[in-house]
């Protein structure tokens, strides 16, 4: 299987789409995310405003401010992590594209019992009926 570069793009695309169809849940929970960290802030604001004007105290203000805060902060770390598991996976799937266009060669050359090796690491799981299909 040796992969042209048109091939191996094309390759690319589909492997993305299909991961972005699987991330839909992800966004959802994203924009979940996203809204929880407007609604902290409005509530640091809200809070600040009350005690300006004297409708809480300083305790009450410190610890619900201090509340709100960590709340926020874990808020935006959930934030972070998904924005940077997105980007590893796509630098990973582009990784696996070039590693699969460069076994070809390894591949062709190897021995039926090499060759079932390889297919049984790319498709954990499969019955020996159905790799046989790719021996030929």
């Amino acid at each position: 299987m040796c992969l042209t570069s048109a091939k191996s793009e094309l390759f690319e695309l589909l492997v993305k789409h299909l991961y972005e169809e699987k991330d839909k849940d992800n966004s959802i929970e994203l924009i979940k995310i996203k809204k929880s960290v407007e609604k902290q802030k409005i509530r640091i604001a809200n809070l600040q405003d009350m005690f300006i004007d004297g409708v809480v105290d300083q305790d009450s203000f410190q610890s619900m401010n201090k509340r709100y805060k960590e709340e926020l902060y874990l808020l935006n770390i959930r934030l972070g992590n998904m924005s940077s598991n997105k980007l590893k996976v796509i630098k990973f799937l582009k990784k696996g594209v070039n590693a699969l266009s460069k076994m070809s060669n390894p591949y062709k050359a190897a021995s039926t019992l090499r060759k079932q090796q390889f297919l049984k690491a790319i498709f954990p799981g499969q019955t020996h009926h159905k790799l046989s299909t790719f021996l030929r």
